[in-house]
C-alpha cells in the first residue's frame, strides 16, 4: 500500500460557552490551536495505530474533552484531545473488523474488486505504485486462494470485469486464475491460449465447406450458425473464415475471453481438457462472429506447423463434428450431441427463446435472442440474474464490506493525479478534431472516445504508451466517457498523433503570456499534474484541486476555468480550484 495516508471526511467541533459575546472570539482561536497542534496530533496518532499495509474504516469518533479553562486553552485542548483521541482510535480499530480477515487481505480484496468492477482504486491507494492492480491479485492467490476462490464466478459472470481482468493483468495471471477454479486444467490452458493465439494471428482468409447433415431437417443451420446471434443462412456451399486484419489486442481478449468464461463459470465447469477445448471454441466462434465449424476447420489448418497442444485438439473436435455430422451419433453423442451443441451456442433453433429448458438449475444460456429465463421473464442483462445476492453474501463469515462499491457517495470522492488537465478544456474540442477523432461536436466512433481518454493521458503524461485505466476518470469524464465503462486501446498513440499533441501544448502555452516561454515539460510539471478530487455534489460533477504556489499565474490566463462542458458531455463540471 505504501505510505500512508488517513483522510478525515468531516470534522466536528462543538462548544458550550457562557455567553454569545464569547463565542466569535473563542472559536477563532480554536481554530487557530487545531489547524497548528491538533491536525499533527492526528497524524502521528493514525501513524503510530495503523502500519502502512493496514486498513481501517471507522465510521464515527466521537470525544468528550469536558471542561477548558479559557486562559489556558492553547496547552488544555491539544493535550486533551491527544490523550482522548489516542485512547478511543484505538478501541474503534480494535472493534472495526467484524470479517476476521488480516487488514492486509481485506485491503488487497478491496483494492481487487473495486478496481475490476469500476477502474478505479480506493482512496488510500497509491496512484504512484507501480504493479497495481496486478500485486493484489499476486497477493491474493498465494494468501488467500480459496476467497479469491469463491468470488471469481460472481465477478467473471460481468463482462466488463473480464474485460479489466484481460487488460491488465499477463497471460500467466490470467491462466493462475483459470486454474484456481478449474485445478484439472493445469498447464494446459496456457498452452492452449498461446497455441490458439499463434494459430488465428497466422490464419489467412480460409473458404471452409459447410454441407447439411442428414440428421433432422434444418440441423445444418445450427451447426453452421454458432456465432453471435446472427439468422442463419448457409444450408450448404461455403462460408470463408476473415480473421487477418484483427488488431492483436483484440484477438488475445477475444481469447481469453472464451477462456475464462469456461473455466470460471461453475455451469461450464470442464470435465476434461478436450470438452474445456471444445466450450471455449464454442465461445470464441460466437465472439468472432463465424460459425463453429468454419473456425474449427480454420484453426486446424492453421495449426498443422504448429507447437503446442491445438492440433491434437482440433483433430479430435473435428472428428467430433463430422461424427455428429454423418449420423453416427452412437456413443460419442450421448454425451454430446446437435442439440447440445446447438445449445452451447445459444442458437437452439427447436427452443427459438434460447431458454435451456432440460435444466432448471442452471437456466441462463448465451441467447442470442432477448435475455429470458425459463420462466419467460425478460431481461435486460444476461449477466446476472435479477436481485442477485450482494458479492460479499456468498463469503458467509467473510463479510467485508457493507457499502455498495459501484455508487460514489457525497462524500466520496476519486483520487487523481492529473486534475490540472481542466485548463486545458477549451482547445480540447480542436486538437481531437485535428487528430482526427472528433467531427460535428461529437467522437466520430467509440474508439475514437477510447482514444481520445489516452490523448489526455499523453498531454498529462507525455507516456504514449496505454495507461492503466485506475489513472483515467477525469479524462473519461473531459471525453463523455461513463466511468464504469472499460477503458480499451487497440494499441499505443502513433507517432503523428503524439506530435499533434505537442504542438498543441506548444499552442497553449503561446495563449497564455505570463507563461512565457514554459517548456511542455514544465507545463506537466507545474500545472498537469496536479492532484485532485473528482466527487459528486448535489447532483453535478466536483473537481477539487489542490493549491500549489505558483498558482497565482493562473488568476493572469485569458480564459477561465470553473465551469466545463464539452459538447460531448452530458453533465458539467464544477472546478474548486485552490482547496486544502
Amino acid at each position: 500500500m505504501g505510505k500512508q495516508r488517513h483522510v478525515i471526511l468531516k470534522q466536528t467541533l462543538e462548544i458550550t460557552v457562557a455567553s454569545a459575546e464569547e463565542a466569535w472570539p473563542l472559536q477563532q482561536r480554536i481554530s487557530r490551536i487545531v489547524n497548528t497542534k491538533v491536525q499533527r496530533l492526528i497524524g502521528r496518532a493514525c501513524d503510530n495505530l495503523a502500519s502502512p499495509d493496514c486498513l481501517h474504516r471507522i465510521d464515527r469518533l466521537e470525544l468528550d474533552l469536558g471542561q477548558l479553562n479559557p486562559k489556558d486553552l492553547a496547552i488544555e485542548l491539544p493535550a486533551k484531545f491527544a490523550e482522548a483521541f489516542k485512547r478511543e482510535l484505538a478501541k474503534a480499530v480494535k472493534q472495526q473488523d467484524p470479517s476476521g480477515l488480516p487488514a492486509m487481505t481485506a485491503s488487497q480484496l478491496e483494492l481487487f474488486v473495486q478496481f475490476f468492477q469500476q477502474g478505479t482504486l480506493p482512496w488510500w491507494a497509491d496512484l504512484e505504485q507501480s504493479g497495481q492492480p496486478a500485486g493484489s491479485v499476486d497477493y491474493l492467490l498465494q494468501e488467500a486462494p480459496e476467497l479469491l476462490r469463491q468470488i471469481l464466478p460472481t465477478l467473471a459472470a460481468e463482462t466488463p470485469v473480464l474485460r479489466r481482468l484481460i487488460g491488465h493483468l499477463e497471460d500467466r495471471r490470467l491462466a493462475d486464475l483459470a486454474v484456481l477454479q478449474a485445478p484439472a486444467l493445469g498447464d494446459f490452458c496456457l498452452a492452449l491460449f498461446q497455441s490458439l493465439f499463434q494459430a488465428v494471428s497466422h490464419t489467412p482468409r480460409l473458404t471452409v465447406s459447410v454441407h447439411p447433415p442428414p440428421l433432422f431437417p434444418g440441423s445444418a443451420a445450427i451447426l453452421a450458425s454458432i456465432s453471435a446471434g446472427e439468422t442463419p443462412t448457409l444450408l450448404g456451399g461455403s462460408e470463408r473464415l476473415r480473421l487477418t486484419g484483427i488488431p492483436q489486442t483484440r484477438v488475445r481478449a477475444h481469447l481469453w475471453q472464451s477462456l475464462l468464461q469456461h473455466a470460471l463459470l461453475p455451469e461450464s465447469a470442464p470435465a476434461d481438457c478436450t470438452d474445456f477445448a471444445r466450450g471455449v471454441l464454442l465461445r470464441l466462434a460466437r465472439l468472432l462472429t463465424v460459425s463453429y465449424p468454419v473456425l474449427l476447420e480454420g484453426l486446424s489448418k492453421a495449426s498443422s506447423g504448429l507447437q503446442g497442444p491445438l492440433r491434437e485438439i482440433a483433430d479430435t473436435l473435428a472428428r467430433e463434428l463430422q461424427t455428429v455430422q454423418s449420423g453416427s451419433t452412437k456413443g460419442a453423442t450421448d454425451r454430446f450431441n446437435v442439440v447440445e451443441l446447438s445449445r452451447h451456442s445459444g442458437m437452439d433453433r427447436r427452443n427459438p427463446d434460447c431458454r435451456d429448458t432440460t435444466n432448471p438449475y442452471h437456466p441462463w444460456s448465451l441467447g442470442s435472442g432477448d435475455p429470458c429465463r425459463n420462466d419467460g421473464e425478460h431481461l435486460n442483462s444476461t449477466v446476472l440474474p435479477p436481485k442477485s445476492p450482494p458479492l460479499w453474501e456468498n463469503l458467509q463469515e467473510g463479510r467485508i464490506f457493507e457499502r455498495n462499491l459501484t455508487v460514489l457517495g457525497e462524500e466520496e470522492g476519486l483520487i487523481l493525479g492529473n486534475a490540472g488537465l481542466v485548463i486545458l478544456w477549451p482547445f480540447l474540442g480542436r486538437l481531437f478534431k485535428q487528430i482526427g477523432l472528433a467531427e460535428d461536436q461529437k467522437f466520430i466512433s467509440e474508439s475514437a472516445r477510447q482514444r481520445g481518454v489516452a490523448v489526455l493521458h499523453y498531454l498529462a503524461t507525455g507516456d504514449a504508451s496505454p495507461p492503466p485505466e485506475y489513472l483515467l476518470p477525469l479524462n473519461k469524464l473531459l471525453c463523455g466517457m461513463e466511468q464504469e465503462a472499460v477503458f480499451e486501446l487497440d494499441g499505443p498513440l502513433t507517432e503523428a498523433e503524439t506530435g499533434e499533441c505537442d504542438d498543441f501544448l506548444t499552442a497553449v502555452i503561446a495563449q497564455a503570456p505570463i507563461l512565457r516561454s514554459m517548456p511542455i515539460a514544465g507545463l506537466r510539471g507545474n500545472f498537469l499534474l496536479r492532484a485532485g478530487m473528482l466527487q459528486v455534489k448535489q447532483g453535478i460533477w466536483l473537481l477539487r484541486v489542490e493549491r500549489e504556489t505558483h498558482d497565482v499565474v493562473l488568476d493572469h490566463f485569458p480564459w477561465e476555468f470553473q465551469w466545463v462542458r464539452l459538447p460531448w458531455m452530458e453533465e458539467p463540471l464544477q472546478v474548486e480550484w485552490g482547496c486544502d
